[in-house]
């Protein structure tokens, strides 16, 4: 059979230590081999390029896309990303996937992919790239090994096994003569001779027709049989060329489908071979529109459009046109007549994005009916799009709980719906990551934020851009103004490089975050520089110039108190009407830091009260986002949370710190143990029960009682019974009493690590396995996804926590592909 050609040339790619390089047409085997290789490979990612993928690294990612995702069972990443997006999260990812193997095939289309796959070629992992004749560009490493077509001659015994005796001896080396011992023309002949259907091509996603063997079928039966299918991109393009009058029918279908795969430009140049009687419809002007948005191109269509609004009512694209193309002032006008005209849900989308930053109430109920109305009319994609649609508007009113849970259920839809436009995605999940900051539940963010943000970094600077605004949100949150200030003047150096016109289209918090982490650091003066600059000169917009409104204020509050209230005053007005509670609630802390320096208390408490909006469903963690630097602003904080900091702190969740009147204080690890031991027993312990405690083979309690003697010169602790004598805040302690109050994600967001991971006293020591088995079982039973993948990234090896990991995991979320890669070799690492 062919089997023994294609395994020989399998065996020689599986010997090479290096990447191996074919050069030669696919008729003389080079599929079938792929094909052989793939079978005895444990994972193997094989996919094909076509002529309609040159150029197109969206395109050329869609296609590692679908293989990678074929190999695993689980998608790793979607559509609508370049392939160098898709090579960076492989890359990372490389040593836990290996033994691992990429085929590409088609290689001509796509040169410069193939180059950068080389970089995946390692000890564990192989690359195999197969081209029908070699670009002059394209460099063969020095040590790879190269196979042409001389080297992929059929032999006779090779050709024996194929024809199964059904030939003779002359017969067979005639044919395999006359096909220059090809393997496919050989195929072909036999079967003719044999009177067998054509055969068929092996390929990454089954077999296929070899070239000129294949039925030709009229065009409109081709259509239908691929619509039928759903290969709506390949039915469109049978329709452009063949049955333009067919095109309305499928174009929403197909509209859909070349967005979700970030094919904006294909679709839009398609679009454009139409009659130019089709083009002047609103169907597809819609789509146009919509297509052109994506790759930054709708203004070309500016005045098209107006013309055609001129003379037809077309709320779809009138809703299109007053998002997306008209001028400022008349935006909000164009898209209350599209929706006024028709509800549908092109325009309830556009009108509820109209209204974000006018009206977020309103805003908020267009949302829900948006969302009703595809609960009947709209198709999965657009349930996807309407869940998520009202974030924006959730988080202007303040409602961050309810944005954080909105997102997290758009983002499970997302990935039940399967591989879609991953940008959606990608925005989705860094608002999602926000919102997660605001309300205190920052467990895994820092990992993914940087994994994504490194991902991204060199293919889609924009929604890099975002993400590294949020990875300083988070580090800044988390007490790490340093490694904040990295991503923050990153982006500033960014906006600082553009335009003003330009500039409009950035976030316009850049300069406020940049100011607000050098005042974290200590760095007044540099803050007050920048923030001068923009105050006086920067004048894009109204709305960033509230930003800078409150940038200059916050550098004053700590420089000049008095002066800062009336620069503080215009933010809070600013951020009031329309409301934008997030920055509300930083102009009100500063305006309150400001009056407590004054010596204005109450006129402070006031100043937070009129902030509530803002302050109301915001955590500790958020309130350090949009504060100051702790120790300066720790009296707004018990202002608003209506509680007095305890002068004794506890931090002995991972690395081990204790704060005496807010002050880090170093403290010898055996009294660190003592005071965790006490702290676990506010009614005290004898010396000889606190020695047990401490000491795993039994100590010396008098020199216990000297330890404890000069541990009172940092905390008061009173005679036998040994009890601290003074409030204090444990975050063990707090962790426990989360659990038991069912707060979970609290409860992981206060678990940084073991509890004195390196003490060895026997009462640490049980209280830190009973403290992660409540914790483990907690999450066990809660059937949190969030929870478990968290626990176990931790734990590593604990495989109930992986298996019940991939059982809540949804078949499409791209965290599943390495849990079951992880959870595999957990299992074998039990021999399970």
């Amino acid at each position: 059979m062919q089997s023994s050609f294609s395994q020989r040339m399998a065996s020689s790619i599986r010997a090479s230590t290096e990447s191996v390089i074919f050069v030669a047409a696919s008729e003389v085997g080079v599929p079938y081999i792929l094909q052989s290789y793939r079978e005895a490979e444990t994972l193997c990612i094989w996919f094909k390029l076509g002529p309609e993928d040159v150029g197109d690294p969206v395109a050329q990612g869609n296609r590692l896309s679908d293989a990678v995702t074929k190999a695993f069972g689980s998608q790793l990443f979607g559509h609508a990303m370049s392939y160098q997006y898709g090579l960076s999260i492989l890359k990372d990812n490389l040593a836990l996937f290996e033994p691992i193997s990429f085929l590409m095939s088609g290689a001509n289309y796509a040169q410069e992919f193939a180059t950068e796959l080389l970089n995946l070629q390692t000890s564990g992992s192989k690359v195999v790239i197969a081209f029908e004749d070699l670009p002059d560009a394209f460099l063969i490493p020095e040590k790879a090994l190269l196979l042409q077509e001389t080297d992929l001659k059929l032999t006779l015994d090779e050709a024996k096994l194929v024809a199964q005796d059904r030939l003779s001896d002359i017969e067979l080396s005639n044919l395999l003569l006359l096909t220059e011992h090809k393997l496919e023309p050989f195929l072909v002949q036999l079967h003719k001779k044999l009177n067998l259907p054509p055969p068929l091509r092996p390929g990454p996603d089954g077999a296929e027709a070899i070239p000129g063997q294949g039925l030709s079928l009229p065009p409109a039966v081709h259509m239908q049989m691929l619509i039928r299918r759903d290969q709506y991109i390949e039915a469109f393009e049978v329709a452009v060329t063949h049955l333009p009058e067919k095109v309305i029918e499928i174009l929403e279908n197909a509209g859909n489908a070349y967005m979700n795969r970030g094919l904006y430009r294909r679709f839009y140049d398609l679009l454009l071979r139409l009659p130019e009687n089709l083009q002047d419809t609103e169907e597809v002007l819609t789509w146009l529109v919509r297509s052109a948005k994506r790759f930054g191109e709708s203004g070309k269509l500016r005045e098209r459009v107006k013309s055609y609004l001129e003379s037809h009512e077309a709320p779809d694209l009138r809703a299109q046109y007053g998002t997306n193309l008209a001028t400022y002032d008349e935006s909000f006008a164009q898209s209350k007549r599209a929706y006024d005209a028709k509800k549908t849900f092109l325009t309830l989308l556009h009108y509820a994005v109209s209204l974000h930053h006018k009206d977020p109430q309103k805003a908020l109920e267009i949302c829900d009916e948006l969302l009703d109305f595809c609960r009947t009319h709209g198709d999965e994609w657009q349930r996807v799009q309407a869940l998520g649609s009202s974030e924006p508007a959730l988080l202007q009113l303040g409602e961050y709980t309810r944005a954080s849970y909105i997102l997290e259920e758009t983002l499970k839809a997302f990935d039940r719906y399967g591989s879609g436009d991953w940008q959606y995605r990608m925005h989705t999940l860094n608002n999602w990551a926000f919102t997660r900051i605001m309300i205190g539940e920052t467990v895994g963010l820092g990992a993914l934020l940087m994994r994504e943000e490194k991902a991204l970094r060199d293919v889609y600077p924009a929604l890099a851009f975002v993400f590294r605004s949020t990875l300083g949100d988070f580090y800044l949150s988390q007490k790490d103004p340093h490694r904040a200030l990295a991503y923050y003047q990153e982006n500033y150096d960014v906006l600082s490089s553009v335009s003003a016109v330009h500039a409009k289209d950035f976030p316009p918090h850049i300069v406020r975050d940049l100011v607000q982490c050098l005042l974290h650091l200590g760095e007044t003066e540099k803050a007050a520089t920048i923030a001068r600059k923009h105050y006086f000169v920067s004048k894009e917009s109204d709305y960033i110039e509230s930003f800078n409104t409150l940038a200059y204020g916050m550098v004053l509050v700590l420089t000049e108190p008095e002066e800062s209230l009336d620069l503080l005053e215009k933010a809070v007005q600013r951020f009031e009407a329309p409301l934008v509670a997030p920055y509300l609630a930083s102009a009100c802390i500063y305006m309150a830091k400001a009056y407590l320096l004054l010596g204005k208390r109450e006129a402070a408490a006031k100043t937070l009260e009129r902030g509530r909006t803002g302050l109301n469903e915001i955590s500790e963690t958020g309130f350090r986002l949009f504060s100051g630097p702790e120790e300066q602003f720790r009296d707004v904080f018990d202002l608003w949370f209506k509680r007095e900091t305890p002068p004794l702190i506890l931090q002995f969740l991972g690395d081990p710190k204790v704060y005496i009147h807010n002050e880090l204080s170093q403290v010898y690890p055996k009294w660190q143990d003592a005071l965790a031991l006490l702290a676990l027993n506010p009614k005290g312990l004898s010396p000889e029960q606190l020695e047990i405690e401490l000491e795993p083979e039994g100590g010396d309690v008098s020199r216990l009682k000297a330890m404890v003697s000069k541990m009172r010169a940092l905390v008061p602790i009173s005679r036998s019974p040994y009890r601290i004598d003074m409030p204090l805040q444990a975050d063990f302690i707090e962790l426990e009493k989360a659990l038991k109050e069912g707060r979970l994600r609290v409860a992981l967001e206060l678990y940084k690590g073991s509890l004195l991971a390196r003490s060895e006293a026997p009462g640490i020591i049980e209280a830190r396995e009973s403290l992660e088995e409540m914790l483990r079982q907690a999450v066990l039973e809660s059937k949190d996804a969030e929870a478990l993948l968290s626990l176990s990234e931790y734990l590593k090896d604990d495989l109930e926590l992986w298996e019940a990991a991939l059982k809540v995991l949804p078949e499409g979320d791209p965290r599943r592909s390495v849990a079951m890669v992880k959870h595999k070799r957990v299992a074998e690492l039990w021999g399970v």
